[in-house]
């Protein structure tokens, strides 16, 4: 939790920011798994509900198809 205070207390200065986190390594790790592991979780959810979009219109385009 120290960390990610520790991480948004400096960005409103982006030099400060970064300085702060090259110098160190265990917050250097912290928040690049952090932006990883989110952007990585965002790509995952956008993926699988645009699949699910897609199968259930193809579906229903397959049940009229078959039913009409």
């Amino acid at each position: 939790m120290t960390k990610v205070v520790y991480c948004s207390y400096y960005s409103a200065d982006a030099s400060a920011i970064r300085n702060r986190i090259l110098a160190n390594p265990s917050l250097r790790m912290f928040c690049f798994s952090f932006f990883f592991f989110f952007c990585f979780c965002h790509v995952i959810s956008i993926s699988v509900f645009i699949f699910l979009f897609y199968f259930v219109c193809i579906m229903t385009t397959v049940q009229t198809t078959l039913f009409c």
